[in-house]
């Protein structure tokens, strides 16, 4: 068909709006390209450069938003998380990889909702599973649209119990949707 169209014809995986089209997003490697936003977002002669007051804003205005594209879709492994959580923290108590500097509050606390009166960073893992749950609520109110009907022409099968089906055998993001399942 690339032919007939006279398209050059490209493989698997390319980049997309800056997401992997055709990678497997349960492997650790295939998130590099966020961690690497991340490090470069939060240098370290930035941290440097900042207050905390600007570090904070810098932190829950900016960082905060990047991996929402692909949170959006794909479930982030927890090693994933992890590193990203730990580039926010260096990036926040002004140290470095090699040396850390002290931490003052706990970062689970750090984390917390600001009406808890910590800094209210948000955690990655709950902002992810929201987005994936929002595709849950977006399945069962939206009945018409044309990425449901899809989705359901798929993965429906008559004789299941669930009321959101998926067909394990069958590779893509519904799989890591319908997993948070056990999360929620």
């Amino acid at each position: 068909m690339a032919n007939y169209l006279s398209y050059k014809q490209g493989t698997f995986p390319f980049k997309n709006l800056g997401l992997l089209v055709g990678a497997n997003m349960n492997r650790v490697r295939d998130w590099n390209s966020v961690i690497e936003i991340f490090k470069n977002c939060l240098s370290l002669w930035k941290a440097k450069m900042l207050s905390y007051g600007g570090r904070i804003t810098l932190i829950t205005s900016v960082v905060n938003s990047l991996p929402t594209y692909y949170f959006s879709l794909y479930k982030a492994p927890i090693q994933v998380l992890d590193s990203l959580d730990k580039i926010r923290r260096v990036f926040f108590w002004g140290g470095s990889e090699e040396k850390a500097k002290m931490n003052w509050v706990t970062w689970d606390k750090t984390i917390a909702p600001i009406e808890y009166g910590v800094l209210g960073f948000g955690s990655l893992r709950d902002a992810n599973l929201a987005m994936l749950a929002k595709w849950w609520w977006r399945f069962e109110t939206e009945k018409e649209v044309l990425w449901r009907r899809v989705v359901w022409a798929i993965h429906h099968n008559p004789r299941a119990w669930s009321d959101i089906s998926v067909k394990i055998y069958v590779p893509g993001p519904w799989k890591n949707i319908i997993s948070t399942r056990q999360a929620l």
